[in-house]
Protein backbone atom coordinates (compact mmCIF):
# COMPACT_ATOMS: atom_id res chain seq x y z
CA UNK A 1 0.00 0.00 0.00
CA UNK A 2 1.08 3.49 -1.14
CA UNK A 3 1.66 6.44 1.19
CA UNK A 4 -0.99 8.33 -0.75
CA UNK A 5 -3.47 5.77 -0.37
CA UNK A 6 -2.75 5.04 3.54
CA UNK A 7 -3.35 8.77 4.36
CA UNK A 8 -6.26 9.22 1.95
CA UNK A 9 -7.95 6.23 3.89
CA UNK A 10 -7.09 7.84 6.68
CA UNK A 11 -8.50 11.18 5.67
CA UNK A 12 -11.24 9.70 4.78
CA UNK A 13 -11.90 7.63 7.76
CA UNK A 14 -11.53 10.84 9.83
CA UNK A 15 -14.13 12.72 7.63
CA UNK A 16 -16.87 9.68 7.55
CA UNK A 17 -16.38 9.56 11.85
CA UNK A 18 -17.45 13.59 11.83
CA UNK A 19 -20.54 12.64 9.95
CA UNK A 20 -21.66 9.53 11.17
CA UNK A 21 -19.91 9.15 14.46
CA UNK A 22 -18.15 6.59 16.76
CA UNK A 23 -17.27 4.19 14.41
CA UNK A 24 -15.26 1.69 16.66
CA UNK A 25 -11.84 3.12 16.14
CA UNK A 26 -10.52 1.43 19.42
CA UNK A 27 -10.74 -1.44 18.00
CA UNK A 28 -9.50 -1.03 14.98
CA UNK A 29 -5.86 0.63 16.20
CA UNK A 30 -5.86 -2.12 18.60
CA UNK A 31 -6.19 -5.02 15.15
CA UNK A 32 -3.80 -2.44 13.20
CA UNK A 33 -1.06 -2.09 16.20
CA UNK A 34 -1.53 -6.24 16.23
CA UNK A 35 -1.05 -6.95 12.43
CA UNK A 36 1.86 -4.64 12.21
CA UNK A 37 3.45 -6.45 15.60
CA UNK A 38 2.70 -9.64 13.82
CA UNK A 39 4.58 -8.26 10.58
CA UNK A 40 7.34 -7.42 12.08
CA UNK A 41 8.26 -11.03 13.23
CA UNK A 42 7.00 -12.24 10.06
CA UNK A 43 9.72 -9.71 8.48
CA UNK A 44 12.36 -11.25 10.71
CA UNK A 45 11.77 -14.44 9.87
CA UNK A 46 12.25 -13.45 6.24
CA UNK A 47 15.41 -11.33 7.11
CA UNK A 48 17.01 -14.60 9.18
CA UNK A 49 16.65 -16.43 5.67
CA UNK A 50 19.43 -14.42 4.43
CA UNK A 51 22.34 -15.37 6.14
CA UNK A 52 21.30 -18.85 5.62
CA UNK A 53 20.70 -18.55 1.74
CA UNK A 54 24.31 -19.35 0.38
CA UNK A 55 24.69 -23.16 2.80
CA UNK A 56 21.04 -24.27 1.67
CA UNK A 57 21.86 -23.02 -1.69
CA UNK A 58 24.83 -25.10 -1.88
CA UNK A 59 23.50 -28.26 0.56
CA UNK A 60 20.45 -28.48 -1.72
CA UNK A 61 21.94 -27.15 -5.43
CA UNK A 62 24.44 -29.79 -5.42
CA UNK A 63 21.36 -32.29 -5.01
CA UNK A 64 18.74 -30.75 -7.51
CA UNK A 65 20.07 -28.18 -8.98
CA UNK A 66 20.68 -23.94 -7.72
CA UNK A 67 17.43 -23.01 -9.55
CA UNK A 68 15.44 -25.53 -7.89
CA UNK A 69 16.79 -25.11 -4.87
CA UNK A 70 16.12 -21.49 -4.99
CA UNK A 71 12.51 -22.07 -5.34
CA UNK A 72 12.18 -25.35 -3.08
CA UNK A 73 14.02 -22.85 -0.13
CA UNK A 74 11.93 -19.74 -1.29
CA UNK A 75 8.65 -21.72 -0.91
CA UNK A 76 10.07 -23.00 2.51
CA UNK A 77 10.28 -19.65 3.51
CA UNK A 78 7.11 -17.76 2.40
CA UNK A 79 5.15 -21.50 4.22
CA UNK A 80 7.06 -20.93 7.70
CA UNK A 81 6.64 -17.53 7.37
CA UNK A 82 3.24 -17.06 6.67
CA UNK A 83 2.32 -19.56 9.54
CA UNK A 84 4.29 -17.14 12.22
CA UNK A 85 2.31 -14.72 10.95
CA UNK A 86 -1.04 -16.72 11.44
CA UNK A 87 0.02 -17.95 14.94
CA UNK A 88 1.80 -14.74 15.90
CA UNK A 89 -2.12 -12.90 15.39
CA UNK A 90 -4.03 -15.91 16.71
CA UNK A 91 -1.25 -15.13 20.14
CA UNK A 92 -2.23 -11.24 19.83
CA UNK A 93 -5.84 -12.18 19.78
CA UNK A 94 -6.95 -10.57 16.56
CA UNK A 95 -10.64 -11.63 16.46
CA UNK A 96 -11.02 -12.30 12.91
CA UNK A 97 -8.35 -14.80 13.28
CA UNK A 98 -10.23 -16.45 16.25
CA UNK A 99 -13.12 -16.59 14.07
CA UNK A 100 -11.33 -18.53 11.41
CA UNK A 101 -9.72 -20.39 14.12
CA UNK A 102 -13.36 -21.27 15.29
CA UNK A 103 -14.94 -22.34 11.85
CA UNK A 104 -12.02 -24.11 10.81
CA UNK A 105 -12.25 -26.43 14.48
CA UNK A 106 -15.85 -26.92 13.39
CA UNK A 107 -15.45 -27.93 9.59
CA UNK A 108 -12.85 -30.24 10.89
CA UNK A 109 -15.10 -32.21 13.76
CA UNK A 110 -17.91 -32.56 11.10
CA UNK A 111 -15.34 -34.29 8.83
CA UNK A 112 -14.71 -37.12 11.52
Amino acid sequence: VSIATTVAMFLSFRLLRKKIGNLGTKSYVRAFIKTIMASVLLGLICLLYFPLEPVFIRTLGSVIGARMAMLVLLLIIVAVAMAVYAVALHALGVREIRDLWKIAKLRFKKRK
